[in-house]
């Protein structure tokens, strides 16, 4: 009787174990059809079965794949940035105890927020973001995009400041990070009327040979404050040498004709930029 009891108990243990695995197979089986949705073009087919197998199976193994299907679907590809915003705030709740996840949600969230016009939101979530930063290139490009966003709001003290506390940047390792850094050190201080200051940041942000967007917008900016500062001999100079690999020459010639000529001392004045 008592071997018959253990069998018994054998035999449900076995179909409760089968049971399980049926149902981890079909959570599987619901997320390769959101696969196959979406890879056919069926988008609302595809976003319905990723959210079954959310459902089915909260915290699978395929669940950061399915939410990252379900943003891209929400945000990149129906432009539905709130419901782009609730998908981030749920993941934020699921993958709290991983820190290079939450790194990727939070700065989704926080640009997000950006594009949402919520630019103290956004700042907010970068503030408090910051502390996830496990590398020296992440906390330099949080810090760059508070800056942004302090610059935005007119808290030209403040993106100084999210500028001055990043990490030390070493241009052979971090040129571009480098130049913006410097860049938009230097944009505050130009829009909070600090002329010199806002000289000596793009002037140092200008000769990192990166060869950059950044790099050109540094160099146009730094033209305008050696305009403000009666410094015309060193604008057009500049702007000279712009020209030659700025991707919109055009634009830098027509800065350079702006600047009225009559200012220089006649020995100093250049000719008229040929067309």
């Amino acid at each position: 009787m008592q071997m018959g009891v253990q069998i018994l108990c054998l035999s449900l243990l076995a179909i409760i174990y089968m049971g399980g695995c049926s149902g981890q197979d079909q959570a599987q089986d619901i997320f390769y059809r959101a696969e196959e949705y979406l890879a056919a073009g069926k988008v609302n087919q595809a976003r319905i079965y990723y959210e079954r197998y959310l459902q089915e199976e909260p915290g699978g193994p395929k669940a950061w794949n399915a939410w990252s299907r379900l943003l891209t679907i929400r945000v990149d590809m129906e432009g539905d940035l709130p419901a782009g915003v609730n998908i981030l705030h749920a993941m934020q709740l699921e993958f709290h105890a991983h820190q290079d996840r939450l790194w990727e949600i939070n700065s989704r969230l926080a640009d997000l927020y950006s594009r949402l016009g919520k630019p103290e939101e956004s700042l907010r979530i970068w503030k408090s973001h910051l502390e996830l930063a496990d590398s020296l290139e992440q906390e330099m490009q949080a810090r760059i995009s508070m800056a942004r966003i302090m610059i935005t709001l007119r808290d030209f003290h403040g993106a100084r400041q999210a500028m001055q506390d990043a990490p030390p940047c070493l241009p052979e390792k971090h040129s571009e990070l480098c130049t913006t850094i410097l860049y938009l050190w230097g944009k505050a201080y130009y829009l909070d009327n600090q002329s010199r200051q806002a000289e000596s940041k793009l002037a140092q942000a200008y000769i990192l040979e990166t060869d950059n967007e950044t790099r050109c917008r540094a160099g146009m900016l730094l033209a305008e404050v050696l305009l403000e500062l009666d410094e015309i001999v060193r604008a057009r100079e500049l702007l000279q040498e712009l020209k030659k690999f700025h991707p919109n020459p055009a634009a830098v010639k027509a800065r350079l004709d702006a600047i009225c000529v009559d200012e220089l001392p006649k020995s100093l004045q250049l000719a008229p930029e040929e067309p």
